[in-house]
């Protein structure tokens, strides 16, 4: 089987623009997306919803937070 051509996509719990870092960046497009009326298909909702509950909210803003600032999950 040739494999050569499987590209594997990881969600990292927290990196929503995809940089590979967990960073303030990514609570900021957190907010925005909370608060946007035109809601981005592209978002990452995988990597945004850090509480688990299937919802984006300012509660993830803060635990996206909590983890920049060393706090954990």
């Amino acid at each position: 089987m040739d494999f050569t051509h499987i590209e594997a996509i990881l969600a990292v719990l927290g990196d929503v623009n995809g940089d590979e870092s967990v960073t303030m960046a990514d609570a900021n497009a957190v907010v925005n997306y909370y608060l946007a009326t035109d809601k981005p298909e592209d978002f990452d909702v995988e990597s945004a919803d850090v509480n688990g509950d299937g919802g984006i909210t300012m509660a993830d803003a803060n635990q996206i937070v909590n983890m920049f600032l060393g706090g954990g999950k």
